[in-house]
């Protein structure tokens, strides 16, 4: 797993969970930070719900939808950018372009 990820305007730090957008650095949860992650290294291809919550929550964790909806929900705000994650209909999310 890559150190680190630079999307956008978006620059993703492994060590520390640390997270900066243009330049700022973001408080967020381990679980926003391991979305936002998982969407990030896919760079622009949709990440499956059941994928995102295999990677964040882990396999044999059942979670229920609405979890991952309030994380994904959180980041956007966090992120000052609705259109730094994007819903693809009845299917996952995606990044969008950052920054």
């Amino acid at each position: 797993m890559p150190e680190r990820i630079q999307v956008g305007g978006l620059d993703l730090h492994l060590d520390g969970y640390r997270v900066f957008a243009s330049g700022e650095s973001l408080v967020l949860s381990r679980k926003e930070f391991e979305i936002l992650y998982s969407l990030a290294r896919a760079r622009g291809r949709v990440c499956s719900r059941k994928q995102l919550q295999a990677e964040v929550w882990g396999d044999g964790t059942h979670t229920g939808s609405r979890s991952l909806d309030f994380h994904i929900r959180s980041l956007r705000v966090k992120l000052g950018d609705p259109g730094a994650i994007v819903t693809v209909r009845s299917i996952g999310y995606k990044i969008g372009v950052a920054g």
